[in-house]
Formats: C-alpha cells, structure tokens, sequence
C-alpha cells in the first residue's frame, strides 16, 4: 500500500515538475522572450533548462507507461496531455481497446478549454482529444479500429477528418475501402495527402486486405501525374507498396516516363528507392530529350535521377551518358553522376557506411577519408538547415577540425577559408570541444541586435557556387576502399551500433 503510493507520489511530482517548465516555456514563447533560434543561441542557460525538461519528460513518459490503458487514455481529457500520449506509444498493443473506446465517449469530442475555438496545449497543439486518440492510433492500426474510424473521414471537423484519412490507411482492411476512396476523392488536397501517409505508415506490416490494395492503388493512380496536386513521391510510393508489378508496369510506361513532366523526377526516385531495374534503352532515351531541353531546377532535378539509375548499367553507352552528366553546369546532375558512378564502385552509401563504423568504435576509430565525409556531410546538412550557428551549437561543432581538413582534401578551398574564418572568432584554439563551453562563447559572439557575424557566410554558403556534395561523392569514390568492405566480407551485415558518442550524430 506504502510502496503504490510513494510510487504515485513520485509520478505526480515528476508531472508537476514537467507541467511547472512547460508552463514557463510557454509563457517565455507568448510573451516575447526567447523566441527565435537567435534567442536560443544567446540564451545558454535555456539549453540546459529543456534538457533538464527532456529528462524528467522521459522518466515520467516511463512511470506512466505502466499505468492502466483506461487510466492513460483518461488522461488526453487533460488540457496539457502530451506525456499521457507518448505513454501510450510507449505501451503499445495494449492501449488499444481502451483508445477504441475513447472514439465513441462524447467526452473526447469536447474542444480543448471547453469552448468553441479549441486550444490544444503542451507541446502538441490539437482541437479536441479525439485528435490525439486518432494518432495514438496510426503506429498500431488495429483491424477493428476501422469501422468505428471510417464515419470520421467525413466528419465536420477538418482536423478529425485528417486524422481518421491517416489511420484508414494505416490499416487497410475491408472496412477501409470507401472512406479511403472518398478521401482521394476530396477537394481538400491534405486529406489526399494524409491518407496516402497512412499507407506509408502500415507498408511495414503488410496487413491490406486484396480488395483495399486494388482500390486504393485507383484511387492513388490520378495523383501521380500532380497535375491535380503536388505530393512529391507520395502517389508512386504508394502504389509500389499497395501492388508492386502493377505499378512498376504503370509508372515505367510510356505516360509516364516522359521528359518534361511535372512526376517524372519522383517517379524515377521512387523506381530507385523501391530497387527497380529500369529498361536502359528507356534511361538512355530520356537522357538524350533532358540534355536538350531548357535545364531548369525540374529537368535538372530529373535528369539526376536518370543518371543514379544509369549507375546500375555497364554499357558504353551509358558510361558516355554520365561522362556528359560530369560535364554539366548543374550542381545537381553533377551529384547525380557522381552518386552513379559509387554504386558502379559498389558503394551504396558512403555516409551510412562511415556511419556504422562510427557506431562501431567511436569517432576517432574512423579513417581520415571517413572522418572526412562524415564531418562535411553533417555540416552541410546542419548548415543548410539552420545556419552556422546551429552546427556550432549542436555536438556536431566538436567535428569542426574535420570538416575543414575535409573542404581541403575534396578541393572546396573557399568553404575551407569560410570556416576557418569561424573558427578564428573563438580564438588561437577554435572552437571548444566541450559543447556547453563552445556554447557560451558563440552567445557572446551574437550581437543584441543585428546581423551576426556568420550571416554573410551563411549566404554564401546557402548559394553552393562549388557544387560541394557532388565534390564529397567525388572524394569518397577516389578513396572507395575506405567505404566498403574488403572482398570476400561484403555483405555481411554490421553489428548493431555500440559507440559511446552514436547518439551525438546529427
């Protein structure tokens, strides 16, 4: 009795204690405090202070997990019901009977706040708790959810339509079949595009029934041309997952592969990533009617795409397609080429191959070539996404020797000068490896008002005159043997990641 109530104490102590620094992140966010990236970059303490918040969210997320589904489920009632959901996808299987029961409780159709407007809270903003029910669901898609789900695609409320369209294609039974037609069918292009993510969410489980997969597949087929909407490689995806041999038939025939059109580069990168062999001829045909036509970011893009899948090809002629690939001006038929001519090396990816090194043995295991690739690579993907700053702030600012060595040995000298020039501003020694120290040194470099000043390079870098990752393809295909394994161990699968710093890699 004693030890049931200390141990409820203790979970409401750490609820009280996630509820106090939510409150305090929510009031510094509406209230003009730290609300930019700037603001967190300037504000080292506000670091510390979430990952204290993180912590204590993960313990109570554990503590929770273990109470009675009915309890857990009761909870999303709640105006800040966040760590309730994720105790749910934490418990599983067993959460559902009690979350099929949430969908008919009138409760759990009451708008947040107990008005009109609705007003979610937490970290997760939704309208009514039925949302939260609906995508608590989606990672299970239990067969009997899709009765009581398939009413709700043509619900009043838009956002109970949206999650209803997800979870009615993450399970795919009979029961699913009209409403997901009717969803495709709508004039609302993010109900299309919801029910097409929840066939994503269940390819894994491979749970469609016969007659879901050949509805759903004509139901997808009009969206894959984006003439009605734009949904990426959603539309092929799709249809390699609900029917394989049937879409390959479709998306390779002549309506579709045709150079110009608005699909045709996700269709290629879908074949691709779905490991389908396409006709060379077909290949050798488009490239010939893209190099001729206007090389816009489209075509561009598009003409990459046939050149990675040329990459699986030997021939001469093919071999004399990619060499004018190289010659291009575009950054990004030149990264296409050179992703070509790795798989021709029997590289499949030079990133996940270091990366499962990395994992292996930490970082200081890897090869000078593999530290290389990694460093750059995730740089510009940090960079790229936030800016220079936000690979300083992250653990990624530890491989800032790295990636410079890595500019030099791929010949990018300007991005070498750029971030050596970064580097001076910390001082003599460059940036810190310890990152809280490194931290606070770059809040000190911020102005209070302004222009930073990383925001000219930042520019500079975003404009890529220098086509650097088509140059660190390059660079791992001329050190190819540090990116693959020895002959006679290729294919062998790796071990399961085990190095100290796995969690640090961006």
């Amino acid at each position: 009795m004693l030890r049931g109530l200390l141990i409820v104490l203790g979970i409401l102590v750490v609820l009280l204690a996630v509820w106090m620094i939510v409150g305090y992140w929510r009031r510094r966010q509406s209230g003009g405090g730290w609300n930019s990236f700037r603001d967190w970059v300037r504000k080292p303490e506000w670091k510390a202070s979430m990952s204290d918040y993180f912590a204590m969210r993960e313990a109570a997320v554990e503590e929770l997990s273990r109470r009675p589904p009915e309890e857990l489920v009761e909870m999303l009632l709640d105006s800040d019901f966040d760590i309730a959901r994720c105790a749910i996808e934490a418990g599983g299987v067993r959460m559902v009977p009690a979350l099929l029961a949430a969908i008919t409780d009138p409760r759990f159709r009451k708008p947040c706040g107990g008005d009109e407007q609705g007003g979610g809270g937490g970290l997760w903003e939704r309208k009514e708790p039925l949302e939260t029910v609906l995508d608590c669901l989606v990672p299970l898609a239990p067969e009997e959810a899709g009765p009581l789900v398939a009413p709700l695609v043509r619900d009043p409320s838009k956002a109970i339509r949206l999650e209803a369209a997800r979870v009615i294609g993450a399970i795919g039974s009979d029961a699913c079949v009209e409403p997901f037609v009717t969803a495709c069918r709508a004039d609302n292009d993010d109900l299309v595009a919801r029910a097409m993510i929840g066939v994503m969410w269940g390819r894994k489980a491979n749970r469609y029934s016969p007659r879901f997969r050949a509805a759903a597949f004509e139901a997808i087929v009009p969206w894959v041309d984006l003439s009605r909407g734009y949904f990426g490689d959603q539309p092929a995806q799709c249809l390699l997952v609900l029917d394989r041999t049937r879409a390959i038939e479709l998306l390779t025939s002549s309506q579709y592969m045709v150079a110009g059109s608005k699909a045709l580069r996700m269709i290629l990168s879908s074949l691709r990533e779905a490991d389908v062999v396409v006709n060379e001829g077909q290949l050798l045909g488009l490239a010939s009617a893209l190099e001729c036509m206007e090389m816009d970011n489209r075509n561009n893009s598009a003409l990459a795409e046939v050149y990675r899948l040329l990459g699986r090809c030997n021939s001469a002629d093919a071999e004399a397609a990619l060499q004018r690939g190289a010659a291009s001006s575009s950054a990004d038929v030149r990264e296409g080429v050179a992703e070509a001519r790795l798989t021709r090396a029997g590289i499949t990816s030079p990133f996940e191959f270091a990366g499962n090194r990395w994992d292996e043995g930490g970082w200081e295991s890897l090869s000078a070539p593999q530290r290389h690739v990694m460093a750059v690579r995730i740089l510009i993907d940090q960079v790229n996404n936030g800016g220079i700053s936000q690979f300083l702030i992250n653990s990624s600012g530890r491989r800032w020797r790295d990636a410079i060595e890595g500019f030099r040995a791929m010949g990018c000298s300007r991005d070498a000068e750029m971030f050596q020039q970064v580097a001076d501003m910390f001082g003599p020694a460059g940036p810190s490896v310890d990152d809280e120290t490194r931290h606070k040194k770059l809040s000190e470099l911020l102005p209070d008002d302004g222009d930073g000043p990383f925001e000219p390079l930042d520019k500079e870098f975003y404009e890529d005159r220098g086509g650097r990752v088509a140059r660190l393809l390059d660079y791992a295909l001329a050190n190819a043997d540090h990116f693959r394994e020895p002959e006679g161990t290729r294919g062998q699968a790796l071990d399961k990641a085990k190095g100290a710093e796995a969690e640090d890699r961006a």
